[in-house]
């Protein structure tokens, strides 16, 4: 350019959108039908297993920051990948009808989008009667 030209030098500024590092739930829906079971009667073996893993690909530690009380995790924390278990534990809390709950998996690295399961059951009384939507 001369001292002539008034003209003016474009700049563009480049723009990066990261996305927020999360933990992610592989294996299974992140919603989760247990089915239908009689309140206060025996618990048939009602689980899944899924998998835990880091959306960055490295080790990240976890830990389960909320759990239903009709529901039971193993492992409660550990580091990524991992192997979780849950399971219906009591049906003695389930209220009559449709029941659900979320299971939360929260990252122990800061920045980290957590992962939930969502986990609906139906409770029926021992006589029968059955809740429908």
């Amino acid at each position: 350019r001369n001292k002539f030209d008034k003209t003016r030098i474009g700049s563009a500024k480049a723009i990066v959108i990261k996305k927020k590092p999360k933990l992610i739930i592989s294996g299974i829906s992140t919603i989760v039908d247990f089915g239908t079971v009689i309140i206060g009667g025996d618990i048939p073996v009602l689980e899944r297993t899924f998998s835990i893993i880091s959306s960055t690909g490295k080790g990240v530690e976890w830990q389960v920051s909320n759990i239903p009380s009709w529901i039971t995790v193993e492992p409660l924390h550990d580091i990524t990948p991992t192997t979780v278990i849950i399971r219906i534990s009591s049906t003695s809390s389930l209220g009559l009808g449709f029941n659900q709950g979320r299971v939360v998996f929260e990252s122990q690295k800061k920045g980290f989008k957590k992962a939930k399961v969502r986990a609906i059951i139906n409770a029926v009384s021992s006589q029968g009667r059955i809740w429908q939507k």
